[in-house]
């Protein structure tokens, strides 16, 4: 339904008005005038599909209110279609008014109705409904916000597509009760401003939005693209109405939605100005989401670390794929969340993107982290939390966890921690907690466009001529065996889709061994020049339930040791940790420069005592001359720094 529903939103009409009004052209006005006296005549009130779901009329009449005001003074516009097409619009709210979706959809169906309610009820005064229904709509709009979006700004199914959605909803809102005189409560204006500023924070750096949960390619009101797949023009009418020029995430804009809200929209936007896209650590607690934004050497890097659950009600729209990442630098998506492809009619396609497999994590036995009923449901759910978050001036570290594979025959609990060495690269540690023997597949979803090239301990994956790319080396495995999936059918792996109804082949590299727990297991991921793919070079070795490991680079050499739990000591190369993790760099010499020790009682380096404490914390020595110090864990707060 949702391909014959979608023209049937007249969307596409703004398109038709706005190219009457820019141009002069009466032909386009025309066919708007034609299409809307088309669709009153074929589509009786209450008869069809049309009239199945609320949030379809909601959808059309929001468009119908932007559109009108553009092709009214055509002659074709008669005022017996005039008349015609008032009282279908007036028959569409009361339809909504009578059906929202406050038990089926309570959600951005929910959202979408109540804002179809208020703009009609506060646009059109004279209706005799209008108060009722522009009350009702405000009481919805200010209600929800605080049932669907959380203290941390993002929206709660899990899904960052219906995050944008429901952002474009409030804007619209907004704008439209403070240019009327109506303005919404304060609790409104808040909410969206945390959800623009967390919006500006998750977008990659080429304004795109990453893959979280499903994403329909739906709009509330489409004033520009035909999707929220690019967010750079709804951030831009966001830092308008809050006159914020961070809110513009350092993206271009030419304020070509802006223009349909406010007259002088383009002029204001360029007075306004553009700032750097922000830099740091962000977390949202309730998202259970991080994302670290860099600049290295003059290029963007950015890094998304998912530790949510499937969202609020059923979880219909998040996905299995939790402590998934989604990586990006030199320009371009390293490592991709899969995406969404479609909902109904293909359901092992529906089962596949929704799955583990079509994300960056840990896949147990070949079960995934939860099981599916319908393509809206799960038999189980899962567990998640980010564990703590550390940001120095020189690291920026992520860890989260979650209990999806406590249902197995012998427990795991799978911990995930995303260490950002200076920006320079990620080393991705993954500590499999329980007890006993199973099979684990590595999976790193290579953004599509990408070629996977072996090499000694991974692989090195760019586009064919492209001189940079992402080197993908493991640590700590052994008889593992490792290979490259493209466009696979059976089972279905290795596709990419990053537009409702699209897909592609896209590379996946999978490391597969049978281990026994508790294990460790590393990734090294380094964003590097394809002629320096073999410059960077990794060694480990297993001690214990532990794990060293040696990453050389020109003029450096770090140690990384990693346990499975923080009171367990854990030796190797002369050195002695009483903790989790330990980052150590030295220069040619062997000379530690700095290190980071997290969940640390005790590290001796060489018999100094480095970290000497009674309980575990977090310690980092950013200086050669300097002392090691405290890091504050921001998992609860989600501070950031510039």
């Amino acid at each position: 339904l949702k391909v014959i529903w979608e023209p049937s939103r007249h969307q596409h009409l703004a398109v038709l008005a706005a190219a009457a009004a820019v141009t002069g052209d009466g032909r386009y006005a025309d066919e708007v005038v034609d299409q809307l006296a088309e669709w009153i005549e074929q589509n009786p009130v209450g008869v069809g599909v049309h009239w199945l779901e609320s949030l379809e009329p909601a959808l059309r009449i929001l468009a119908w209110l932007w559109v009108l005001p553009l092709v009214l003074g055509r002659p074709r516009f008669t005022p017996a279609l005039c008349a015609t097409v008032l009282r279908s619009l007036v028959a569409q709210a009361r339809h909504i008014a009578a059906n929202l979706s406050l038990y089926s959809s309570p959600n951005t169906h929910l959202l979408g109705e109540a804002l179809a309610l208020f703009v009609v009820g506060t646009a059109l005064p004279e209706l005799n409904a209008a108060a009722d229904w522009r009350e009702r709509g405000r009481a919805i709009l200010e209600r929800e916000i605080v049932a669907q979006v959380g203290a941390d700004g993002v929206y709660r199914e899990a899904s960052l597509y219906y995050h944008a959605y429901t952002v474009e909803c409030y804007l619209l809102a907004v704008i439209v009760a403070e240019r009327n005189g109506t303005p919404l409560a304060p609790i409104v204006r808040a909410g969206l401003e945390r959800m623009l500023e967390a919006l500006a924070w998750l977008v990659r750096p080429d304004g795109r939005l990453p893959n979280v949960g499903d994403a329909d390619g739906g709009r509330t009101l489409r004033l520009g693209a035909p999707n929220l797949v690019t967010v750079d023009e709804l951030l831009a009418s966001g830092a308008l109405l809050f006159q914020r020029a961070e809110l513009r995430a350092g993206l271009p804009s030419r304020g070509e939605e802006a223009a349909w809200l406010w007259p002088d929209a383009v002029s204001r936007l360029d007075r306004l100005g553009s700032a750097t896209a922000p830099h740091g650590c962000r977390q949202f607690p309730d998202a259970h989401l991080a994302v670290n934004r860099a600049r290295v050497d003059g290029d963007e890097r950015w890094a998304l670390f998912d530790a949510g659950d499937m969202g609020m009600l059923a979880g219909g729209h998040g996905h299995a794929g939790c402590l998934g990442l989604e990586l990006y630098a030199h320009g371009r998506l390293l490592v991709a969340d899969r995406g969404t492809y479609v909902y109904n009619g293909a359901p092992a396609w529906r089962a596949y993107f929704r799955g583990t497999r079509a994300h960056s994590t840990v896949v147990l036995d070949g079960c995934d982290q939860a099981d599916p009923t319908t393509p809206f449901q799960w038999a189980t759910r899962y567990r998640s939390r980010v564990v703590r978050r550390l940001s120095s001036p020189d690291y920026a570290l992520v860890t989260g966890e979650h209990d999806a594979y406590g249902r197995l025959r012998s427990p795991v609990r799978h911990r995930r921690t995303l260490l950002s060495v200076g920006g320079a690269y990620w080393l991705c540690v993954d500590v499999l907690d329980g007890g006993g023997p199973h099979t684990a597949e590595f999976l790193f979803q290579l953004a599509a466009g990408l070629e996977a090239e072996s090499v000694p301990g991974g692989v090195f994956a760019a586009p064919a001529a492209a001189a940079h790319g992402l080197l993908v080396l493991g640590a700590g495995f052994a008889d593992a065996t490792c290979r490259v999936v493209t466009g696979a059918t059976d089972p279905i792996q290795g596709w990419q889709s990053d537009d409702y109804g699209d897909k592609r082949p896209a590379p996946t590299l999978c490391t597969t061994e049978s281990l026994q727990t508790p294990a460790v297991r590393v990734h090294l991921l380094a964003p590097c020049v394809r002629s320096a793919r073999g410059q960077l070079q990794v060694e480990s070795e297993r001690v214990g339930d532990g794990l060293a490991v040696v990453v050389r680079a020109e003029g450096t050499t770090d140690l990384v040791l990693c346990s499975p739990a923080a009171d367990r000591p854990l030796a190797a190369r002369g050195v002695e940790l009483v903790g989790e993790l330990l980052h150590a760099r030295m220069d040619t010499t062997g000379e530690l420069q700095k290190f980071l020790a997290v969940q640390a009682r005790s590290v001796r380096w060489h018999g100094e005592a480095l970290v000497q404490a009674d309980g575990p914390g977090d310690w980092a020595r950013v200086r050669q001359s300097h002392a090691a110090e405290p890091v504050a864990d921001g998992a609860s707060t989600g501070s950031e720094r510039a």
